[in-house]
């Protein structure tokens, strides 16, 4: 098992059971869905999204180097990063919290 999925196992089991239960449903991946085509997010980056917004569920990745990630995966303006990023708090992360 790689390093990361091992890491992401192992942080997933300590979580509480109603973000467990949000990771495990498929409802975030809709929204985000709608997210990454309404901020013009390309499709062959959505998985990689999925991944980054996973790991901010997950509690490995904080809102700053979710930014950055988005800004330099993404190749995003700040500008553009941090407002994807906030439609992407208040759609999906603010109702686990």
């Amino acid at each position: 098992m790689p390093e990361a999925e091992k890491i992401i196992k192992e942080r997933f089991a300590t979580l509480p059971a109603v973000v467990q239960k949000a990771i495990l449903s498929s409802e975030w991946t809709i929204k985000l869905e709608e997210i990454r085509k309404k901020h013009g997010v390309y499709i062959d980056q959505a998985e990689p999204l999925q991944n980054e917004v996973l790991l901010v569920m997950a509690g490995l990745e904080d809102g700053e180097d979710f930014i950055n990630s988005l800004t330099e995966e993404f190749h995003l303006l700040r500008s553009q990063a941090e407002e994807l990023a906030g439609e992407i708090e208040n759609q999906i992360l603010a109702p686990i919290k």
